[in-house]
């Protein structure tokens, strides 16, 4: 096996940060390697296998499941933009404190339509329900699992020349 295609295992303790717009989510790998999300991954479906193998469980069932081991094993923080606390004398291009607000620790619960959530405090009861409230919710579980899942994004080399473009 070739090092480059290899996970970095720094990148895979400390983890990534996705970038949602308004939030930011660190997330650890999920992959077999990370033993804390391979066993809450099994503990937790452990009692549903018949009916994920005939497909037979419900989606609320299935989010919750899965947003409980993702929130538990791989959310390592989440921050929202607070559009009211601005800095006026900082670069655009300075991701930690943008003209248009400055990033704080928390979780903007997902809403249906335009409007913001609720501001609630970064706990992983909070991440739970901020990942099965409603389908917009499911739908930032589902991006935030997939990325977790993609080893690519934690690879270095590949995370260096993203960033270099």
């Amino acid at each position: 096996m070739k090092m480059g295609l290899v996970p970095d295992e720094e990148l895979e303790q400390k983890g990534i940060e996705l970038d949602f717009g308004p939030i930011r989510i660190q997330v650890g790998h999920a992959s077999s390697a990370n033993k804390k999300y391979a066993v809450a991954l099994r503990e937790n479906t452990r009692k549903h296998k018949q009916a994920i193998g005939m497909g037979l469980l419900n989606n609320d069932k299935s989010y919750g499941i899965m947003a409980n081991v993702v929130a538990t094993t791989l959310v390592y923080n989440w921050q929202y933009l607070d559009e009211d606390d601005k800095q006026t004398d900082t670069k655009a291009a300075d991701y930690d404190a943008r003209k248009d607000g400055t990033w704080k620790k928390g979780i903007i619960m997902p809403t249906m339509d335009e409007t913001r959530g609720d501001i609630v405090e970064f706990t992983k009861d909070n991440a739970i329900k901020a990942f099965t409230c409603n389908r917009v919710g499911n739908a930032l579980l589902e991006k935030v699992l997939s990325w977790a899942q993609n080893e690519a994004n934690f690879r270095k080399e590949l995370r260096a020349a993203e960033e270099g473009n």
